[in-house]
C-alpha cells in the first residue's frame, strides 16, 4: 500500500506514466476529416489546430453517448483516444454509416499505437526533454490534468526509456485509478455507457460546444440545455466508515433512488474509499448526506 501511495502522490505531485493498456486509437485521415467528425461529436473540432486537443462525446441519434473521447489533432490526422478500447471497431461502423462522399478514412490504431498518461507538478517541464520520433503528445485529462502521448507500439521500449530517463517514474493502473477517481474523471463502461445524456457528466465545459451547429444529437443537447438541468448528474462520494462498497450500489433517502456508484477505490492518504457515481438533483451539492455517504 505504502508503495502504491507513493505511485498516486507521483502522479500528483511530481512526474508520473501509466501506459494506458486499454485504450483505443481511431485515426481519421483525409481533408474532410475535420468537418466529418464535427458533425458527430460534442465539440468544436473545426477550431482544433495541430498540436490541440478537446474531450468529445460521440453520441446517437437520440443524444446518448457511444463513446468520451480525446481528440488530438495534427499536421495530417485526427486521433480519437478513449478508453475501453475494445469498442473501437463499433464505433468506426457508427461513423461509418454516414460516411458518404467525405474525403475521410477511418483506421483503428488500436494495435498499432500505444498511449501513456503523464502528470504530476514537474511533468510538463519533464516531459519537454522526451525526444522520440512519431510522438503526438497534447495537454489532457485522464485521471485529473497531464498529458496524452501516443506513439507507434513498436517504440514503446524507446518511449519508456526516454520518459524515464527524464525523471517521469513509471506508475501502474491502480494509482491511475485512485487518481481518476479522487479528480471525479469519467470512463467509458464504468460512469460513460449508451444510457447516459452526455450533461450528466458534468463536463460541459471541456466536452459540449453549444454554439458550434448541428450534429447528430444535436437536438437532445439543446433541449436539456434549455430546459438547464438534467435528472442525475455526476458527483464524488466519500463512503461511510467501515464498509467495503461496491460498483453498482445504489443509494436511497425515505425509499427513493438518490445516488448510483459507477466507480470505487481506497485513498490510502484520506484512509477512507472514495468513489464515482451519479447523484439525483436535489442530493448533488457537496456535503449532502446520501445514505450514509457524502457527496464530495
Amino acid at each position: 500500500m505504502d508503495s502504491l501511495q507513493s505511485e498516486v502522490d507521483c502522479l500528483k505531485n511530481e512526474a508520473g506514466f501509466v501506459r494506458l493498456a486499454d485504450h483505443g486509437v481511431i485515426e481519421l485521415t483525409g481533408q474532410d476529416r475535420q468537418k466529418f467528425l464535427h458533425s458527430f461529436c460534442t465539440a468544436d473540432i473545426k477550431k482544433l489546430s495541430p498540436g490541440d486537443q478537446t474531450e468529445a462525446f460521440v453520441l446517437n441519434g437520440k443524444g446518448k453517448s457511444l463513446c468520451f473521447a480525446n481528440v488530438l489533432a495534427t499536421e495530417d490526422r485526427l486521433l480519437l483516444v478513449f478508453n475501453l478500447g475494445s469498442s473501437a471497431p463499433d464505433v468506426i461502423a457508427h461513423l461509418d454509416m454516414y460516411l458518404i462522399r467525405e474525403d475521410v478514412e477511418l483506421s483503428d490504431r488500436s494495435n498499432e499505437m500505444s498511449v501513456w498518461f503523464v502528470s504530476g507538478e514537474q511533468a510538463g517541464d519533464r516531459l519537454s526533454g522526451v525526444d522520440v520520433a512519431g510522438l503526438t503528445v497534447a495537454a489532457a485529462e485522464v485521471a485529473g490534468d497531464g498529458w496524452l502521448v501516443v506513439g507507434a507500439s513498436s517504440d514503446s521500449e524507446s518511449v519508456e526509456a526516454s520518459l524515464t530517463s527524464n525523471q517521469i517514474q513509471a506508475c501502474g493502473t491502480e494509482s491511475l485509478m485512485v487518481r481518476r477517481v479522487d479528480s471525479v474523471t469519467p470512463w467509458n463502461g464504468n460512469e460513460v455507457t449508451v444510457d447516459n445524456l452526455p450533461q450528466e457528466l458534468d463536463r460541459d465545459e471541456k466536452s459540449i460546444s453549444f454554439d458550434k451547429g448541428c450534429y447528430l444529437g444535436q437536438e437532445t443537447v439543446a433541449r436539456l440545455d434549455a430546459l438547464g438541468r438534467v435528472n442525475w448528474i455526476l458527483r464524488g462520494f466519500v463512503c461511510p466508515e467501515n464498509l467495503e462498497p461496491e460498483v453498482g450500489s445504489k443509494l436511497e433517502v425515505d425509499g427513493k433512488a438518490a445516488a448510483r456508484i459507477t466507480s470505487v477505490v481506497y485513498s490510502e492518504a484520506e484512509k477512507r474509499w472514495i468513489a464515482i457515481g451519479f447523484a439525483k438533483r436535489g442530493f448533488e451539492k457537496p456535503g449532502t448526506e446520501v445514505d450514509g455517504w457524502t457527496v464530495r
